[in-house]
């Protein structure tokens, strides 16, 4: 039987637009038509390791990849979470670019 999953790297973007990333997550997926799948993503992280804490975050995402085996993943693609009244994000040649505005 086929495993059906998304691997979600989370991700932190800070003022500068520096990207910090967390390590994978593997979450269980639904397949709901040939062309589309639903997963429940992981909550953002309220507690992070010193390593990756970031105190001036203003954007938070994931790169998610999917897999209809468990173990053959696609190309990533990324989802951006941010306050549009006070952050610009966009993605650029693959990169995700925040810039706070002013």
């Amino acid at each position: 039987m086929y495993k059906t999953m998304f691997k979600c790297n989370a991700f932190q973007v800070d003022a500068d637009g520096n990207l910090t990333k967390d390590d994978p997550v593997f979450v269980p997926a639904t397949l709901d038509s040939f062309i589309q799948v639903f997963c429940l993503l992981p909550k953002e992280r309220k507690t992070r390791s010193t390593a990756n804490a970031i105190d001036d975050q203003i954007a938070y995402g994931f790169k998610i990849a999917v897999s209809n085996n468990g173990k053959a993943f696609s190309k990533d693609d990324s989802i951006v979470i941010f306050d549009s009244t006070c952050v610009d994000c966009a993605k650029s040649n693959g990169s995700i670019i925040c810039t706070a505005k002013v």
